[in-house]
């Protein structure tokens, strides 16, 4: 290789250790690290790389999804568990694509120009102040939708109701206070 560097390898699996071409150092740490730590990972590296066995059905991955607010590029295998996020990570069918995408991620070729730009567009319609005023709205719509559907079922109701004179009021009252009314069971 011509260009030295260093692979960290997190995991809290075991794993063996890979013999690696001259100028590549592996460090290997087994752990589940803070999100605080993974984003101190994330922002010292060039590159971060998932593979990801294919399967059927419809998966995601959620490491992906966590690490995309780094803006570190993500490097990914071609496997569904990466079909949501195609735009934004980069996807390699082979070996030689495998190359070529590190090799265009570290000299920051067209690739990974598109790349940047299309994580950072994900980044701004997905950053939590536009999460959050969508919940606002979301919320200020069930309050009006509340709103109206109760002023309709009281106008409903104070349309259905007669006027009642004072006389008739004290009828009322007095059917309310008979104790044998008060005991009667519904």
């Amino acid at each position: 290789t011509d260009i030295p560097f260093v692979l960290l390898i997190v995991s809290q699996q075991e794993l063996d250790t890979y013999e690696m071409p001259n100028g590549v150092e592996i460090l290997i740490r087994k752990e589940s690290p803070s999100i605080d730590i993974l984003y101190d990972y994330l922002h010292a590296s060039d590159v971060l790389i998932i593979y990801r066995k294919p399967c059927d059905g419809v998966v995601v991955s959620s490491t992906a999804f966590q690490c995309l607010g780094s803006g570190c590029p993500i490097l990914v295998n071609d496997s569904p568990f990466f079909e949501t996020l195609k735009d934004v990570v980069i996807i390699f069918r082979d070996f030689n694509e495998f190359k070529e995408s590190i090799f265009d991620i570290l000299s920051q070729g067209n690739r990974y120009l598109i790349y940047q730009k299309s994580l950072e567009d994900f980044m701004k319609r997905h950053s939590a102040e536009v999460i959050a005023k969508d919940y606002i709205t979301l919320f200020q719509k069930l309050i009006e939708e509340k709103m109206h559907r109760d002023y309709y079922q009281w106008s409903r109701v104070m349309s259905m109701m007669k006027t009642i004179s004072f006389e008739d009021l004290s009828q009322v009252r007095k059917v309310l206070s008979n104790q044998e009314f008060k005991n009667m069971e519904y």
